[in-house]
């Protein structure tokens, strides 16, 4: 069976593993078609999380779910989620190589920190940095929202935040604690979900544009409640993931889908 991985996971791959490859195969369309046994190394066979591959059956796999002998006859399980296939071991390897790559750990920390001080418009400018450029935009417009009223030190946005916070740390009901965030003007589900999942992972998920396409949730508080309710399920069904949060479980399928899948 062939695999396949997007060119840029496989340089990270060598780069991490140190791995002496001599010869890479052209890829198409920006993915690598490699050979298991020749390449296991550079996929990270002998690491404990290693980049996932795209197999010829729609399946995500790493290393550890082959053997040379039977290939991935009898060596894993097959899970699925809204369609997506992966082994546990892909989407293990997944959930800690986006926190490494993006240091998710380390931010949940500093914003538990902010939070503890009451500091939400610090918490807000941070979670909109992490979402990138499109992150920068929504901390810019949040600013001039504020400004067009009048409210040039931001107080009724430090004031609102801190109130939405409070009741997703008590409140059970994902759809209105989503839907309080989404009525912040700016904020959107996709940015009020970050906040959510940065704040109390194991609770909250991120709903973007990516995952709503993927899965094919709305995006409105409708579709993050099916959303949240489908991880736990998920979740409950899998003891493999019994120590993940629903947000790390996000995260691991949201780098699985991210580069999409190689024309096979």
């Amino acid at each position: 069976m062939q695999a396949y991985i997007f060119n840029k996971n496989f340089a990270q791959s060598i780069v991490e593993t140190g791995a002496n490859v001599d010869y890479l195969p052209r890829p198409v369309k920006r993915w690598f078609k490699v050979e298991l046994d020749k390449y296991a190394y550079a996929l990270g066979a002998e690491f404990k999380h290693s980049e996932p591959f795209y197999c010829q059956d729609s399946v995500w796999r790493v290393t550890s779910d082959y053997q040379p002998d039977t290939g991935f006859l009898m060596s894993s399980r097959t899970l699925n989620f809204r369609g997506v296939k992966f082994s546990a071991d892909a989407l293990n390897s997944s959930i800690e190589l986006l926190a490494h790559s993006e240091d998710i750990n380390k931010l949940e920390v500093r914003l538990a920190q902010c939070l503890e001080r009451g500091d939400t418009l610090s918490i807000c400018q941070q979670v909109c940095e992490w979402g990138g450029s499109t992150g920068h935009r929504v901390w810019g417009n949040l600013q001039r929202h504020c400004k067009e009223m009048g409210d040039m030190d931001c107080t009724w946005l430090r004031d609102a935040l801190r109130d939405w916070f409070a009741h997703a740390a008590d409140q059970s009901d994902i759809k209105s604690v989503i839907a309080e965030g989404d009525a912040i003007k700016g904020l959107g589900v996709s940015y009020a979900s970050k906040h959510l999942r940065l704040l109390f992972p194991d609770k909250y998920p991120v709903l973007d544009s990516l995952i709503s396409d993927a899965f094919g949730y709305d995006m409105n508080p409708s579709g993050y409640e099916l959303f949240v309710s489908m991880l736990d399920q998920f979740k409950n069904d899998h003891p493999e993931f019994s120590g993940r949060t629903i947000g790390a479980i996000e995260s691991g399928l949201f780098r699985l889908i991210q580069r999409g899948v190689p024309p096979i």
